[in-house]
């Protein structure tokens, strides 16, 4: 339980750190001259770096130990966030996300895991802690607004979750043979890693243009646009907080329909604070959609921080197909139409998890 608590920092301030670091990103292409297509191209080559460094580090963290890989992610990754201040092209910002993109993606899976079995009936307000993170770091680049200084903010907290990391006990860790590719895992995970592929794609479709929707089409500045970015942590923080009592195939169903519902309505909206009540509710649904997916993969397998590292591989995934399609669906049909999208594969993401669900279950009975 004390290793829980000296755990909650880190993830507290590296979501900090991320997202401040990841807000006005779109805003900072477009003033270097970057079309729709390049923001799309500059976010996916981030969510392709943190693929290749959540699916490759997880596994290792299971098959080396922890530590290591925690350590080596934070004080790599506070280097890399204060690298991005030297972007002053697209091309060069283009190069200094996929830096941080990897290096964010070494230490994640070995914190989760390191929580989850230091009290694992808490993952969920231990993964809220994350979200009230990434609501501060929000806020915290909403003040400052000038981009050097929010880079550098986002270096000085990675340097302080690497100095938080040598409170963490390591004794004992129990080290897993894993193989490269752990096809046990995924089999038994699959209902969530497919869902939350297929949702979260279409979301991303959304982000890679939101702050630009926002701030171009709707009229929102930049301070308010960082307060409304920092409602949807905050909802999740507070979602988070009160789920971990029901069963994770429970939260990923409830989440999936709030998106559904949540999608849906943006798609009307005509005015900035129009914004503010399906946003929330977005908070809400991811809230019951990451504490149910995470719950879902790390009870069925022993493998935690791989199965951890591959959901964030996932969700990685997601990222880039999704920054791709978004890209290119604003740039022939307009910014609207990527919204239309997100609420079409919600909807689909929520057949997927019904009938895969159904399945699994029909062959836990036909095995007893």
């Amino acid at each position: 339980m004390k290793d829980l608590i000296r755990l909650i920092p880190i993830q507290f301030f590296s979501n900090s750190a991320l997202f401040a670091s990841a807000l006005f990103i779109p805003i900072l292409a477009g003033e270097l001259s970057a079309s729709d297509f390049q923001v799309g191209l500059i976010v996916a080559s981030y969510a392709f770096a943190l693929f290749v460094s959540s699916y490759t580090f997880g596994r290792a963290s299971d098959v080396y130990g922890k530590k290591r890989f925690l350590q080596l992610g934070l004080v790599l990754s506070g280097f890399a966030c204060l690298a991005q201040i030297m972007a002053d092209s697209v091309w060069t910002l283009a190069v200094s996300r996929i830096l941080v993109g990897f290096c964010a993606g070494i230490y994640p899976a070995a914190l989760l895991a390191k929580a989850y079995q230091s009290k694992e009936e808490k993952i969920g307000k231990f993964a809220s802690f994350g979200s009230f993170g990434w609501g501060f770091g929000i806020l915290i680049a909403g003040i400052l607004s000038i981009y050097w200084q929010i880079f550098f903010f986002s270096s000085l907290m990675f340097f302080l979750c690497f100095l938080f990391s040598f409170l963490i006990s390591f004794k004992n860790e129990v080290k897993i043979t894993v193989p490269l590719f752990p096809k046990d895992v995924i089999k038994k995970s699959l209902p969530a890693y497919l869902t939350m592929l297929v949702r979260h794609t279409g979301a991303c479709t959304v982000w890679v243009i939101f702050p630009l929707f926002l701030y171009e089409d709707l009229g929102g500045s930049k301070f308010w646009i960082a307060i409304l970015y920092a409602l949807n942590p905050i909802g999740q923080f507070f979602t988070m907080q009160s789920v971990d009592r029901f069963k994770s195939t429970k939260l990923i169903v409830v989440g999936l329909i709030i998106s559904l519902i949540s999608f849906s309505t943006l798609v009307f909206v005509t005015s900035f604070w129009q914004v503010v009540i399906p946003w929330v509710l977005i908070s809400v649904a991811w809230g019951f959609l990451y504490v149910g997916s995470l719950k879902f993969v790390m009870e069925r397998n022993i493998e935690k921080a791989t199965s951890a590292g591959i959901l964030g591989s996932t969700l990685s995934i997601s990222s880039i197909l999704g920054s791709l399609m978004g890209g290119v669906v604003a740039w022939q049909f307009g910014r609207l139409a990527n919204i239309m999208l997100a609420a079409v594969m919600c909807g689909c993401a929520l057949v997927i998890f019904l009938f895969l669900l159904a399945a699994v279950k029909k062959k836990d009975t036909e095995e007893v």
